[in-house]
């Protein structure tokens, strides 16, 4: 058998394979069922299911500006976490910022605590913007 016959072998048994663990193992996951094992993902994942509690400050805050719960579930879902900003080591709770963009087109830096049962929202803010520029109170 010459090298040329091999490698065609090769390429042809390596296809086969291929395609069978495709139609086998793949095709019927969901698109982010490959990469939710990173820890942005299982951040994310986290943070999006459990309760979403704003503390006091943030709530007023937060209907000063005019942003929902729901924008904040959406930052959090579909923000990315910044974990150069994040306290992952922090007792008893780790903390995460979260940044993303609201439907609205605002773009939030979101500061959460997460808890085994519930995320805490410590604090929300305009990235660029100062710290507090509410006039409620």
């Amino acid at each position: 058998m010459n090298f040329g016959r091999r490698i065609i072998l090769y390429l042809f048994g390596f296809s086969l394979g291929a395609i069978i663990v495709w139609f086998g193992l793949m095709k019927d996951r969901p698109d982010d069922a490959l990469t939710s094992w990173l820890p942005s993902k299982r951040v994310i994942m986290q943070l999006d299911t459990n309760k979403q509690v704003p503390s006091a400050s943030t709530a007023r805050w937060m209907l000063c500006r005019g942003i929902s719960a729901q924008d904040l579930k959406f930052v959090i879902k579909n923000g990315e976490v910044m974990f150069g900003k994040s306290d992952v080591h922090a007792k008893p709770v780790p903390k995460y910022v979260m940044e993303g963009k609201t439907p609205k087109g605002l773009k939030l830096s979101i500061l959460c605590a997460a808890s085994p049962t519930q995320t805490d929202i410590l604090s929300c803010l305009e990235p660029g913007n100062p710290k507090d520029t509410c006039n409620c109170k």
